[in-house]
């Protein structure tokens, strides 16, 4: 039973019959009618016996206390009738807040999920489910701000496939993007948690590694190159990539001219002969 449930159930419990009003109502002109023959009996007419004073009144005094009971009954009816509705708009109001909280509930988990299927289409490429280029510069901005304030150094990888205009030619544009989901499934599979990972266009990707230095992100590079070269794709067989690499440096103040270095250390790798990484500082 959940807190609705019980809430109801212990308004329907606690509230009496409405019907108790019209008999309390009754007894208390039977209570004035017996106080009034007490008083008849004991103070005003000694003589007379309590049974007396009860049902042989003088006409009016008789009349007088038939039309109290009568009184006192219908005002309790009158009562309870007016008890029944107040419980009966109260249980209205009750359901009508259960079912406006409810659609209110219905309504924001709506909201919510199509937040996030907005958040998704904003941030995430469609083809590779990997950060798209436009999230890939809006955290790498936020981790060159980290660095000028604390010197937490960061790394970035330009990733391109090798000869991919060749499988493009040879296989069809469906299997190149089978490739390139194959890829992003390698890379996204191996990078830390804390790597930020993104398609930048077409056969090329980006990675930015927090907290990576010299050694570290030429050893991040040589492990990609090495599982990707050691793949063995469906259709195609076996793919290389190249990659450029650059770190944070004292004096960087803009993301793009970072990326610019990567790129220059990735042309670099495919003039040497590609499936292999060039670094750039």
């Amino acid at each position: 039973m959940d807190d609705k449930e019980a809430t109801n159930l212990l308004i329907s419990s606690s509230v009496p019959h409405p019907a108790i009003f019209t008999i309390l109502g009754f007894f208390a002109g039977s209570i004035i009618w017996l106080i009034d023959a007490v008083i008849d009996s004991f103070i005003l007419e000694p003589e007379h016996t309590l049974i007396t004073s009860l049902f042989f009144a003088e006409g009016t005094e008789l009349w007088m206390r038939l039309l109290i009971v009568f009184v006192m009954t219908m005002s309790g009816y009158f009562a309870s009738r007016s008890f029944n509705k107040s419980v009966t708009l109260n249980k209205l109001l009750f359901k009508y807040q259960n079912e406006l909280e409810e659609l209110v509930s219905t309504r924001t988990q709506l909201l919510e999920e199509k937040t996030k299927q907005l958040e998704k289409l904003v941030n995430i490429d469609v083809l590779t489910n990997i950060y798209n280029r436009r999230k890939f510069k809006e955290v790498a901005d936020y981790e060159l701000n980290r660095f000028i304030r604390h010197q937490s150094p960061f790394s970035i990888l330009m990733l391109d496939i090798d000869n991919f205009k060749k499988i493009n030619d040879t296989y069809g544009h469906d299997v190149g993007d089978i490739v390139i989901k194959g890829i992003a499934q390698l890379i996204r599979d191996y990078i830390r948690n804390n790597d930020y990972f993104a398609r930048w266009g077409g056969e090329e990707f980006i990675i930015l590694s927090p907290e990576t230095d010299q050694e570290g992100r030429c050893t991040l590079a040589k492990k990609i190159i090495d599982l990707i070269a050691e793949h063995t794709f469906e259709v195609v067989g076996k793919v290389t990539i190249s990659i450029g690499l650059t770190s944070s440096v004292e004096g960087d103040t803009d993301i793009a001219s970072i990326i610019k270095r990567a790129d220059r250390g990735l042309y670099r790798a495919k003039d040497a002969g590609k499936n292999q990484y060039k670094v750039v500082d």
